[in-house]
């Protein structure tokens, strides 16, 4: 794929994920995709397509672009758009319901992710793991994988994704009925997630908040969170996030007693899961009308759609739900006057409630979360030490820097002192010789002299005998005028 064809194939994929619903856009994008290379920016694309359609909650289409995905960074052996593939794969059965399935996607995605050593994609495999645990009903290795992922959101600085560790664990205390503790946690979502300014994860922490006080009772604080987070959802496109908000303002309205005001929400929270085959919130949204019913003692209504939830839930294994169905068997059928029955579908209830909140995993949960407290502070204090090493170590350095500057400038000193001698040493020296050579020079010059004086002694005599030859050759040859001629000639030659 050229330049060009590629930046037009990214600038549509963008615009496509901010608006699936324009078809025309999503027609060019498909285009596009359909004669592009097969090469890693084509599994990017796939990946982002299924991530697209689950926003838009598509989950068949969903699921078809995961596989495709995966298959092609097989053949190109494309670890890090498999990882997409795997948690892609993985979401997609955990909202159909299936969840070892989803179990073992989540697994090859945490695998991977460890493989390339990409410590933000393990984060949030361990994090996808929590929940599956978490809906199978097993608590403890749930905290201990939310626990893991959140270490390492931490450790990156992730304030997102730490929020979002935040409300998964207040939501697993929730489950457990330690209100104060799940609260405690959705406020430190909250805060961070203000912080941030992200509206998805700000529905997620008013949702959580919305429940805790349905629990506790507080029914205004509940209504007033669940909007919130409906506001939040809505504006952030999420339909699946959406359709649970709206299944908590009409449980919450039920409750309160305000039954005309929960159907309407309550409907349109089915019709956006059974669009989508979200079959575990199929199941709650069932559960929540049925709940409606049996206040309103329409017992018969409330039966039939308890008994559909049920089987979704059992498919899935989803051992909340069962839970919370046996609760609303039981009030059923003590509503109709059946008390064997209320009493063996409650019996069932606390079955299921136990099984949550049995000793085991209550301590295997706090344990989890005092070794997590532990280890942080383990790491503060290991930071602390590794400060004061290092502030040791410095003063020590600075300590040798100063010993070896003044051993360095002793032996620079002695140093000069040894070679200012030997100079000394070789300067008396050279003088001794200059002294003896000056003497030498003394006698030689002496000797010159003598010989010079000697030499100009001779040198006049030879004077005299050419000025006497002179004398007679000007008596005898030349003229005055012809002789200065030709003494200037013998000058110019010598000279």
């Amino acid at each position: 794929m050229n330049r060009i064809a590629r930046n037009l194939f990214v600038l549509l994929i963008t615009t496509f994920v901010f608006s699936l619903s324009a078809q025309k856009q999503l027609d060019s994008v498909l285009s596009v995709l359909k004669n592009a290379k097969e090469d890693s920016n084509k599994v990017k694309t796939l990946n982002l397509l299924a991530v697209s359609y689950m926003e838009a909650g598509d989950l068949k289409s969903m699921l078809t672009y995961s596989e495709n995905a995966l298959a092609l960074s097989k053949k190109i052996n494309f670890k890090k758009g498999m990882t997409e593939a795997y948690k892609s794969l993985g979401i997609h059965y955990e909202y159909t319901g299936d969840y070892h399935k989803a179990l073992e996607y989540d697994l090859q995605f945490l695998n991977l992710s460890k493989e390339i050593k990409n410590e933000e994609e393990e984060s949030e495999a361990y994090n996808n793991l929590a929940i599956i645990y978490e809906y199978m009903g097993k608590f403890p290795e749930a905290l201990n994988h939310h626990l893991k992922s959140l270490k390492l959101k931490e450790k990156a600085g992730d304030k997102y994704g730490a929020a979002t560790s935040f409300v998964n664990m207040a939501s697993l205390y929730g489950q457990q009925e330690n209100l104060d503790e799940a609260l405690n946690y959705f406020n430190k979502a909250l805060k961070l997630y203000e912080e941030i300014n992200r509206k998805e994860g700000l529905g997620f922490a008013h949702s959580g908040i919305g429940s805790v006080y349905q629990s506790k009772g507080e029914l205004k604080k509940a209504i007033e969170h669940h909007l919130l987070a409906y506001a939040a959802w809505k504006e952030s496109g999420n339909k699946q996030n959406e359709a649970f908000a709206l299944n908590n303002i009409g449980l919450t309205y039920i409750f309160s007693g305000e039954f005309d005001k929960a159907s309407e929400p309550l409907k349109q929270a089915l019709e956006i899961n059974r669009a989508a085959g979200d079959h575990r919130n199929i199941a709650l949204t069932l559960l929540s009308i049925a709940t409606g019913n049996t206040m309103q003692k329409k017992f018969r209504e409330a039966k039939l759609l308890l008994d559909t939830s049920l089987s979704i839930a059992v498919s899935i294994g989803d051992v909340e739900s069962i839970r919370e169905v046996y609760r609303q068997y039981a009030k059923v059928d003590s509503g109709m006057g059946n008390f064997n029955g209320a009493f063996e579908n409650y019996k069932k209830f606390i079955s299921y409630r136990d099984s949550v909140l049995n000793e085991a995993n209550t301590k295997k949960t706090v344990q989890a979360q005092m070794q997590y407290d532990f280890d942080k502070k383990e790491s503060a204090e290991k930071a602390a030490q590794q400060i004061e090493k290092a502030i040791a170590e410095e003063k020590m350095h600075k300590q040798k820097i100063i010993l070896w500057t003044v051993v360095g400038g002793g032996v620079l000193v002695f140093g000069l002192l040894i070679l200012a001698w030997i100079a000394f040493r070789n300067s008396k020296k050279a003088n001794k010789e200059i002294s003896l050579q000056k003497r030498i020079i003394e006698e030689q010059k002496h000797e010159v002299e003598e010989a010079f004086e000697k030499l100009a002694e001779k040198n006049k005599e030879v004077l005299d005998s050419i000025h006497y030859a002179h004398r007679i050759q000007k008596a005898l040859l030349t003229s005055d005028r012809n002789f200065e001629r030709m003494l200037g000639s013998v000058k110019k030659h010598h000279i």
